[in-house]
């Protein structure tokens, strides 16, 4: 009996060494403080707005009255001076090389660039371009249909002052992306001027098929790419007039300065980390200079 009572006194004792020695060990640790590992994420910066497309163009127009009968097909690639139409026994041909469209542009108004410049006018109504069918009667005189050149394009675009990119003024380029098309292609900055509180950009650029017989498009102007550091807001501190974050290097907390953007209410962007610098998203609950665990 003697024997059992003294194991069990042993054990007590054990465990009670054991659970003191946890807590002084626990209270001698470092505390244990969210943090984060920065990862790198591609960041665009964008603006995107309507624009005006315009390019050089050639109309088809029948020389005699007859029966249209297209040689060529709507969206195809034509050289000048090629068989385009028929119409009764007349041939008619490509006046210039481009893409052939079996559809008239019923324009209302003006469709010239250099007018349409001088009104920073972006509001232009455009009729649905009317199509011509293979088969159908024509008068002398008549359009039936269009060449549109598929290698040099104008686009005007208007723009929000605070939305401009001074780099774009500055090397004359700008990086466009086409959604429609899925395409992005660098432009050149021929002219800009002001419009209130506005500013009207004409740009030039070598394009593709799918734009040709498009009229109005929607377009991003790029202003950067770049590599960034997507943070939570609250990770972010005001330190002697400074913002900036707690870094974590062996252990140990250090405040470090940085720049950033707000992207919502609860992210910002930085520029100033780099992948995989640990920061403190607890910041209340550390100073400079403490040990940490996480």
């Amino acid at each position: 009996m003697k024997k059992v009572i003294g194991i069990a006194f042993f054990i007590i004792i054990v465990i009670s060494g054991y659970i003191f020695y946890s807590r002084v060990e626990s209270a001698s640790q470092p505390p244990r403080v969210a943090t984060l590992s920065v990862k790198l994420t591609k960041i665009e910066e964008s603006v995107e707005t309507r624009a005006l497309l315009f390019y050089e163009e050639s109309s088809l127009v029948a020389s005699s009255a007859g029966k249209l009968t297209w040689l060529k097909k709507h969206g195809e690639r034509v050289r000048k001076g090629s068989p385009v139409a028929k119409v009764g026994d007349r041939v008619l041909y490509a006046g210039s090389a481009g893409i052939l469209l079996h559809n008239v542009d019923e324009v209302t108004g003006f469709w010239r660039l250099e007018e349409a410049w001088a009104k920073g006018d972006m509001d232009l109504f455009i009729s649905k371009p009317k199509e011509i069918e293979d088969g159908a009667m024509v008068k002398p005189g008549a359009l039936i249909g269009r060449i549109s050149d598929n290698i040099f394009f104008y686009l005007l675009v208007r723009v929000k002052r605070e939305d401009f990119y001074p780099k774009w003024y500055d090397e004359k380029r700008v990086l466009l992306i086409f959604p429609s098309i899925g395409k992005e292609k660098e432009a050149k900055l021929l002219r800009l001027k002001s419009l209130g509180n506005d500013l009207l950009m004409l740009l030039s650029f070598t394009g593709w098929d799918e734009l040709s017989g498009l009229r109005y498009l929607n377009v991003k102007l790029v202003k950067r790419r770049l590599m960034g550091a997507v943070i939570p807001i609250n990770a972010i501190i005001i330190k002697e007039g400074k913002s900036g974050v707690y870094l974590v290097r062996g252990g140990r907390v250090f405040f470090k300065e940085l720049k950033f953007r707000e992207l919502g209410s609860a992210l910002a962007l930085t520029l100033d980390l780099k992948e995989g610098d640990r920061i403190v998203v607890e910041p209340d609950r550390v100073s400079e200079g403490s040990f940490i665990r996480w």
